[in-house]
């Protein structure tokens, strides 16, 4: 992959404590990117942006307390980030999501409402916050991390794969009326990552659960070249688009020779603890 300069931008990236966020950081810091995280872990949050600061001097990292489920809390974030770095984003990664894992019925309203507020809802304030700023320029970059389930259904995560096609469909949507504006849109759409999220998650057979680090490499690439989608590993693109092409009675029967019907029905509670204790469940 040709390195390109990324020194002229500045991205704002949400959910940056840890995890896809944290490394999305600190591969555009290495990038030359002026970098702002949010998150609503704010010590953590802290402590990346001090430790990209480390590595790639001061001013690098813009770090601040963000819930993504408050426009409000965007408008300010934002602000703020545009104060330090001297100048507003010019992209805006919005990467922070939660899943919870589990039968839909067993599932407390409390917990269905708080991924749509984080996941459909934290993506819609993001966009809206940042089209203001491009819009005004005539340029920009909006790229929303929806995940593999954002194109297929997997059981026991019926509300978290619906609000990842939301966000497939919500920025494909936006790449159509944006046409010729100059504002580009890209969805990225990883398998199941190394990740407190992904945490006592098997996945499909023969396809390995990714590392932040290569979600954060094909997110850093599609905003060095805009591309519409991105998927991670990269072989899930055919196999996603076969699934959408052959009858249900097929794709069940390969969804079950490759496991993925149980992908997320077996899973390490005992793994899964400390993740579901942060989501309060």
């Amino acid at each position: 992959m040709t390195e390109h300069d990324l020194s002229h931008l500045h991205v704002a990236v949400t959910g940056g404590a840890q995890g896809i966020g944290a490394a999305t950081a600190r591969r555009l810091a290495a990038r030359g990117a002026a970098v702002s995280i949010g998150d609503v872990d704010v010590p953590a949050t802290t402590a990346q942006a001090a430790a990209i600061a480390a590595a790639h001097g001061r001013g690098r990292c813009f770090a601040a307390e963000l819930d993504v489920r408050a426009e409000p809390d965007f408008r300010r974030f934002l602000a703020a980030a545009g104060d330090f770095h001297g100048t507003a984003i010019d992209v805006m990664v919005n990467n922070a999501g939660i899943m919870l894992v589990g039968p839909f019925r067993e599932e407390a309203v409390a917990l269905t409402d708080k991924q749509l507020a984080v996941n459909v809802g934290g993506v819609v304030n993001g966009t809206r916050v940042a089209l203001e700023v491009f819009e005004d320029r005539g340029s920009g970059h909006v790229v929303n991390i929806a995940s593999v389930a954002g194109r297929n259904a997997f059981a026991n995560i019926a509300t978290y794969t619906g609000t990842k096609h939301f966000v497939y469909g919500f920025t494909e949507a936006l790449r159509s009326e944006y046409s010729g504006t100059g504002i580009e849109f890209t969805t990225v759409l990883p398998n199941i990552a190394k990740t407190r999220l992904g945490s006592g998650v098997s996945g499909v057979k023969m396809v390995r659960k990714s590392d932040p680090e290569d979600i954060a490499e094909a997110i850093v690439a599609a905003i060095a070249s805009p591309a519409p989608a991105t998927y991670i590993p990269r072989t899930l693109a055919p196999l996603s688009g076969l699934a959408q092409a052959v009858p249900s009675a097929v794709r069940d029967r390969v969804f079950g020779l490759l496991g993925a019907d149980r992908a997320l029905v077996d899973t390490d509670d005992a793994e899964r603890e400390a993740y579901d204790e942060v989501l309060g469940r």
